[in-house]
């Protein structure tokens, strides 16, 4: 089931969504019934995520996400995975225009990378930068400001 996995990424980079997706069902169900490696799990429902994502069906790709970050979060905890799950959440309620929820999400990555990376991260940075995306969508532009110049901060530092 691992080489249908790597199979699977091989594909989605080459834009073979379908095929990519047809894998990396196979794997999840070549694996259900034996024991199960959550955080494997975890992984592949992540790739399953972003195809979904590409495809526009963001409610299947929350779906994904949301499974992916629940189990990442049983297994490992608050690592930098589990953020970076956390920021894919956001950016789904943000494409739905669920702006409070995209920003529970990405404050709470942003919480988790600077608990595992410190204040000075390119993660840290990115993750601010996309709260001011969030508030500039809902007009609140002196939060935008703030979120912006903190991530320019954090570059330059």
């Amino acid at each position: 089931s691992n080489a249908l996995v790597k199979l699977g990424q091989i594909y989605r980079k080459t834009r073979s969504i379908d095929e990519a997706m047809e894998l990396f069902d196979e794997a999840l169900q070549m694996q259900n019934g034996q024991d199960e490696n959550e955080l494997w799990v975890s992984e592949v429902m992540l790739h399953k995520g972003s195809i979904f994502e590409c495809r526009k069906q963001y409610p299947k790709s929350l779906a994904c996400y949301e499974e992916s970050l629940k189990l990442r979060k049983s297994i490992a905890g608050e690592d930098e995975v589990t953020a970076d799950t956390m920021k894919r959440v956001g950016e789904i309620h943000r494409l739905r225009g669920s702006y409070d929820q995209a920003i529970e999400q990405f404050e709470s990555a942003l919480d988790v990378y600077r608990m595992n990376v410190g204040n000075d991260h390119e993660s840290v940075a990115d993750t601010l930068h996309c709260l001011g995306y969030i508030h500039d969508s809902k007009n609140d532009s002196d939060k935008a400001l703030t979120y912006h110049k903190e991530a320019w901060n954090v570059r330059k530092a």
